[in-house]
Order: structure tokens, then C-alpha cells, then sequence
């Protein structure tokens, strides 16, 4: 079954997980980066992008401001 992978960036990473979560996404390797204009434990970028359709239960890389 696909679904559409949901846009994780700007949101705080806790947050980010729970709506990863609600469409039965998990959350794949965490990639960490400092941009002083943005908070901390924010998302930065994602890997796939929001909209993309993936199988069920695939994983989505995400880049995390430190």
C-alpha cells in the first residue's frame, strides 16, 4: 500500500515523528546541522520530499537543526 510522505520540514523533530507516524512512515537515519536562523531541533531538509508516494512503512531521512 502507498501513501504520501508528509511535510516534516520546519516542524520540531518530535512533531515531525508523530506525523511520520499517523501515515505509517518511520523515521530513517538522523543527519544533524547547524543554521544559527532557525531553532534548535528543527527539520531542515527531507529525504523523500513531502508528496512523494512511498510503500507503507518506508523510512524518511531527515536533516535536524543542532
Amino acid at each position: 500500500e502507498m501513501v504520501k510522505v508528509p511535510k516534516v520540514i520546519g516542524k520540531l523533530l518530535r512533531r515531525a515523528q508523530r506525523h511520520l507516524n499517523e501515515v505509517d512512515l518511520e523515521m530513517g537515519r538522523l543527519r544533524y546541522t547547524y543554521d544559527e536562523d532557525r531553532s534548535a531541533g528543527v527539520v531542515l531538509h527531507q529525504n523523500p520530499e513531502a508528496n512523494t508516494e512511498v510503500e507503507k512503512g518506508s523510512k524518511v531521512e531527515l536533516l535536524v537543526n543542532e
